[in-house]
């Protein structure tokens, strides 16, 4: 009986994270830095290593800010979703480059297509921890002013971003 503690548990946690994932994303409304000032951070470009990048570069424009690895499934399943957006909205993305070596980060954006305005390297995760988030792929509306205004937690699919993201920035311009 007592072989079977850890099996319960293993189950436990499976029927918790099953329930989160067909409630859909609650990481939305819990999400303590909503409505708050993109933390404080200094990393370098991943293309150029003297290039310093800081929280002031985030703001100034209505920016997603995405969060991606070459060792995610999803990132790479996301991504012509992310050029298509590049390519066909005049808005900023940024990238936000998670526990990749450089190269590595470098050949898979050479590959798959650069979306992105600029890429953070954060190969520490220092940044993404400090944004509190929980893995990858995340993305972040960032508005004119550097304050987080909503989080995506999963890929930005074609429903994602026409019944979702699109719309909320629209709004947010409509603010502005």
């Amino acid at each position: 009986m007592r072989g079977l503690i850890p099996l319960f548990g293993f189950a436990a946690l499976l029927a918790v994270l099953a329930l989160s994932i067909l409630r859909g994303n609650s990481d939305q409304l819990s999400y303590k830095f909503l409505n708050e000032p993109f933390p404080e951070f200094e990393l370098t470009e991943l293309y150029d290593e003297a290039r310093t990048i800081d929280q002031n570069m985030v703001g100034g424009e209505i920016t997603l800010v995405n969060i991606f690895g070459t060792w995610c499934t999803p990132c790479k399943a996301e991504h012509p979703k992310l050029v298509e957006i590049s390519n066909n909205e005049n808005l900023r993305l940024i990238g936000l480059n998670w526990r990749d070596p450089r190269t590595r980060a470098k050949n898979w954006l050479a590959q798959l297509g650069d979306p992105y305005d600029f890429v953070i390297y954060d190969r520490l995760g220092e940044l993404v921890i400090a944004m509190g988030a929980t893995g990858a792929p995340e993305t972040y509306v960032i508005d004119r002013q550097g304050v987080i205004r909503y989080k995506h937690v999963g890929m930005v699919t074609d429903q994602i971003w026409t019944e979702t993201l699109q719309p909320f920035i629209r709004e947010l311009e409509r603010e502005e």
